[in-house]
């Protein structure tokens, strides 16, 4: 029983949801094209958008903080580093499979784990890069790898 809600405590949240717009009676995926290089700064931090969701039944607003370029999926790695402070935000690193790649850093809210689930444990995550520097990667949607469990 344990086992299922760990299971379920450090699913990936990767690619569960999409962001459409209604369009008659269809929904159909978000398109953004923006050029603008003090846009594209603007929409990696704080979108400023909001989508309509349904929560228990009850009508909400989903808060879209930002977006980022999706570089490579389901990507395996280690966490060996994982810092803890009580004025900041949890953040680490994820030393990749591929030993010979740099480590790559994370934000512990850019996914639903804490770091007794994952420090010293083989994960799965997806790396971005923010929209306007390819250079500044992250790990997001991190979760222990199901071999692990």
């Amino acid at each position: 029983m344990l086992n299922r809600i760990v299971s379920r405590t450090v699913r990936r949240y990767a690619g569960e949801y999409i962001l459409a717009r209604r369009i008659g009676n269809e929904l159909v995926e978000v398109s953004f094209s923006e050029e603008d290089p003090d846009k594209l700064q603007e929409l990696a931090f704080n979108s400023g958008l909001t989508a309509d969701v349904l929560m228990s039944g009850e009508k909400a607003l989903a808060r879209i903080g930002g977006f980022s370029k999706l570089v490579k999926t389901n990507q395996k790695g280690t966490v060996n580093y994982w810092r803890q402070e009580k004025s900041k935000p949890d953040w680490g690193y994820i030393q990749p499979q591929n030993m010979m790649e740099d480590t790559i850093p994370f934000n512990a809210s850019d996914s639903n784990v804490a770091a007794y689930q994952v420090k010293g444990k083989s994960v799965m995550y997806d790396l971005v890069s923010r929209l306007n520097k390819p250079e500044s990667k992250k790990a997001i949607n991190i979760s222990v790898d199901e071999e692990e469990l």
